[in-house]
């Protein structure tokens, strides 16, 4: 009986990536005085972030999973109120083709695969 086997493990690549910030953003100057905004957190910038990726990669082919965490958001200068922290997930496949020349790119992307409510800020 013959048998072809192939050692893909020369062309298969385990990618992972984490990143979390800690961005302590205070207000050091009050805008009149006994100012309560002083020393607390600034507006919509989320104190806690963490984003990450771990995937596989293949010669013609890979898999991506992305998450992505935010922290509290205070709305108001005396951190009376905020938002909700969130997470999100997605992941994404690509193809690579080679067909006469050209370099075709097949991609498919799920995007916030549990379905989460979150309200994100532009520019932020």
């Amino acid at each position: 009986i013959p048998i072809k086997s192939e050692d893909i493990s020369k062309r298969l690549f385990w990618v992972t990536q984490i990143f979390h910030s800690y961005q302590l953003s205070t207000s050091t100057k009050g805008a009149f005085i006994n100012d309560p905004s002083l020393g607390k957190q600034i507006p919509y910038v989320p104190r806690y972030q963490t984003r990450g990726s771990f995937g596989l990669n293949h010669t013609h082919w890979s898999v991506l999973y992305q998450f992505s965490y935010t922290g509290y958001r205070f709305v108001t200068t005396d951190e009376s109120q905020y938002l909700i922290p969130y997470s999100i997930s997605s992941i994404s496949a690509l193809y690579r083709l080679n067909f006469s020349g050209w370099h075709i790119h097949l991609n498919a992307r799920a995007n916030n695969l549990f379905n989460r409510q979150y309200e994100g800020i532009v520019g932020r």
